[in-house]
């Protein structure tokens, strides 16, 4: 199920236009991680968008993964 959401989630990205381009221009390859230092995902910020993929997250990222949220909102 994860492989979906991620799949539905970056290509719907990489089809949006902002800033007058279509998608990215660098591939999202951040690495961030929580606060007890596990891997949490990758960010990417470009454009004034900061996008997120929650490494173990589905859409209901919250149930998921509570840690890497929490630690989401004061970072980005």
């Amino acid at each position: 199920m994860t492989d979906y959401h991620l799949f539905c989630a970056f290509f719907s990205q990489q089809n949006t236009t902002f800033g007058g381009i279509q998608g990215f221009t660098r591939k999202p390859a951040t690495p961030w991680h929580d606060d007890s230092g596990k891997f949490a995902g990758i960010v990417h910020q470009e454009r004034n968008w900061t996008y997120v993929l929650f490494n173990d997250g589905s859409h209901t990222v919250p149930k998921d993964v509570p840690a890497a949220v929490s630690n989401l909102f004061p970072r980005y």
